[in-house]
């Protein structure tokens, strides 16, 4: 007769117990496949002789270096993956190879006359495709901004390799020039696309695509950081 109370709280306990994996298992049945993850960072000409840099270097997948081992100082530029085998997405350096030196050509213009601009002529800090852009002051160009040294927007950096990438795998890649700007008349690849920066030194990406070409729109200082060198 004593034993019955014993059994009983026994039972209780073991479901109890029951209750708490249940509960523990309901709970992460509410999100599969969950898994946090964390955000990062992202010429006002009137005739075609006002464009002046060089053409954008545009490729396919086929004409890239196969090189995908480039890793630089201070980012991992990626490992050529699709996301596909649990390796990272691609984005604007998969498959790009190892950085080349080059220079942007100058964007100093008489009609690049914006105050406060060091110096007046240089188009640094523009909205780009405000005018560079069909039925605009400018020839059409497919992207452009300005990049510098640091955060504040106060020093170009010059030679810095912007590369746009969709997701057909093809890229256009153009150099800041003295003054930090940088620009495509035309580009292969389509938006919305990845984009990033890199020097010899080290490359930085932007995480979520882009939605156009109008760089300093977006990294005005203001709505977002300048785009700085890597």
């Amino acid at each position: 007769m004593q034993r019955l109370p014993i059994l009983a709280i026994t039972i209780a306990a073991f479901s109890a117990a029951l209750g708490v994996v249940a509960c523990s298992d309901g709970e992460a049945g509410m999100f599969p496949g969950y898994s946090p993850y964390s955000y990062g960072q992202d010429r006002n000409a009137t005739d075609p002789a006002d464009a002046s840099t060089h053409d954008a270097s545009v490729k396919h997948p086929s004409d890239a270096s196969s090189d995908a081992s480039h890793i630089d100082a201070s980012h991992d530029a990626g490992d050529g993956g699709d996301g596909g085998d649990g390796g990272p997405p691609p984005n604007a350096f998969t498959d790009a190879g190892a950085f080349a030196p080059d220079a942007g050509e100058l964007t100093e213009r008489p009609n690049h006359n914006f105050a406060g601009n060091t110096p007046t002529t240089s188009p640094a800090k523009q909205a780009c495709l405000d005018c560079h852009k069909n039925g605009g002051a400018g020839m059409a160009f497919a992207f452009g901004g300005t990049v510098f040294a640091d955060d504040a927007g106060t020093k170009p950096a010059a030679g810095v390799e912007v590369r746009v990438r969709d997701d057909n795998g093809t890229f256009t890649s153009v150099y800041s020039d003295v003054h930090g700007n940088f620009f495509a008349r035309t580009s292969a690849a389509t938006f919305p696309a990845k984009t990033g920066a890199r020097t010899a030194a080290s490359t930085a990406i932007m995480v979520d695509p882009v939605a156009n070409g109008n760089c300093n729109t977006c990294h005005n200082g203001a709505a977002q950081a300048v785009i700085h060198a890597p």
